[in-house]
């Protein structure tokens, strides 16, 4: 074990080398440790040296991009998406308290309404159905069909209308035998 190591050590337990005294912050003992580690680097080299101490004593923070990364490709790794929706706040907590799927004394916590709408969503993925939602779904699957026949139809004729085959003359009516 080398003397960095060992105030490594000692910077990391809170204990000194040589007493058994618990210490709660670096202590002279250790700072005495590294500076004598430190003269036994190279000078050249010393400033990495103390950077790889600090590293090794407090690791650096992740930053926010590194950590939204990690979170990117947890979820790819586990076949989750993140989706951020736009939506009415008073007509979401109406409709998930009307579900049962958020206590209305929440109302106002944020958590707890990304929650129960994760899990109305979950429950209408699942295929779970009351007659609130076969009306919605009826409703979207007409308007789904309406738009694909907006699009098949072709729009108004540029052609004149086709009279009937008969004239518009008053119906004749057949004499009595």
């Amino acid at each position: 074990m080398t003397l960095g190591d060992s105030a490594i050590r000692s910077i990391r337990t809170g204990f000194s080398a040589h007493t058994t005294d618990a210490v709660l912050a670096f202590t002279d003992e250790s700072l005495a440790l590294v500076c004598i580690g430190a003269t036994a680097v190279p000078r050249q080299r010393r400033r990495q040296w103390l950077r790889e101490l600090a590293r090794k004593v407090e690791p650096p923070a992740c930053s926010p991009g590194a950590r939204y990364t990690a979170a990117w490709r947890r979820r790819e790794r586990t076949g989750r998406i993140q989706l951020k929706l736009e939506v009415d706040e008073a007509e979401t907590v109406v409709g998930l308290v009307d579900c049962n799927l958020l206590d209305p004394l929440r109302a106002d916590d944020r958590g707890a309404i990304n929650d129960a709408a994760r899990q109305a969503l979950a429950i209408f993925l699942a295929g779970e159905t009351s007659r609130q939602e076969q009306r919605i779904y009826d409703t979207m699957r007409i308007k789904l069909v309406l738009s694909a026949l907006k699009r098949k139809l072709p729009g108004p004729s540029k052609r004149p209308l086709r009279r009937s085959p008969r004239p518009n003359r008053p119906a004749q009516h057949r004499s009595e035998y």
